[in-house]
């Protein structure tokens, strides 16, 4: 896996969740969506789980580009780690 886009809606829902979806590129350079999840609140304990739970699914690999948006708790969230 080479690159990963993380980011979560502007806009909630009308349950006022925000989305984070994850975004890959495929060999054919197509975006494809490999990952989302509905977070009660964006902080840094939601954004560790979430990374945790994606390593765990992704056997541990992890991407070798992850880009994501200017929210300071998905900043701090701990992926690499």
């Amino acid at each position: 896996m080479a690159s990963l886009i993380v980011d979560a809606t502007y806009k909630r829902n009308r349950f006022n969740l925000p989305l984070v979806n994850v975004i890959g590129v495929n060999n054919f350079a197509h975006n494809i969506m490999l990952a989302f999840g509905l977070f009660s609140n964006e902080t840094l304990d939601c954004y560790n789980w979430f990374f945790k739970e994606l390593k765990k699914a992704w056997g541990n690999k992890i991407p070798l580009n992850f880009i994501i948006d200017d929210s300071e708790a998905m900043k701090k969230g701990k992926f690499r780690s």
